[in-house]
C-alpha cells in the first residue's frame, strides 16, 4: 500500500489551506446505520464495524474492526424509529465497542429502524 504525506491540502480555485491533522482527526472512524427490528440488528451499511449483537430489546452492541486507542472517544447516534417519540443513548464504551439503545415514548427499550450511530476519535 502507498502512503502519502502531507501538512496541508490547499484548494487551488481559492488558496484557502487546512492542516492535515483536521482532516484526520476530524473524520468519523467509525459508523453504521442499523435495522434493530431485523433478526440480529444487521448493519445496512457500516466503516469499521465488524459485527452488531441484539443483546436485548432496542439494544445492540456494535464491536469495531480496529479498536479506538481508548475509551473516552467521542459517538452520536439517532433514529427515526418508525415509533413514536423515539429517544436513543449510547453507554458501555469499550476501545473495541459500545451499545446503542433506542427507547420509545413510555421509556421502554424497544427495537428501532433507521438507527445510525458515528464515532470519532484515535484509533489504537
Amino acid at each position: 500500500m502507498s502512503t502519502i504525506e502531507t501538512q496541508n491540502f490547499k484548494d487551488l480555485a481559492t488558496s484557502k489551506s487546512i492542516d492535515a491533522a483536521y482532516v484526520t482527526d476530524g473524520t468519523a472512524k467509525a459508523w453504521a446505520h442499523i435495522d434493530q427490528t431485523s433478526t440480529g440488528h444487521p448493519a445496512a451499511d457500516s466503516f469499521n464495524l465488524s459485527s452488531t449483537v441484539d443483546v436485548g430489546n432496542g439494544q445492540t452492541t456494535v464491536n469495531f474492526t480496529n479498536d479506538f486507542s481508548n475509551a473516552s472517544y467521542a459517538a452520536s447516534l439517532v433514529t427515526d424509529g418508525g415509533i413514536t417519540a423515539p429517544t436513543t443513548r449510547i453507554t458501555n464504551f469499550a476501545v473495541g465497542s459500545l451499545l446503542l439503545v433506542c427507547y420509545n415514548a413510555s421509556n421502554s427499550a424497544t427495537d428501532c429502524d433507521n438507527t445510525c450511530f458515528s464515532s470519532n476519535g484515535d484509533l489504537a
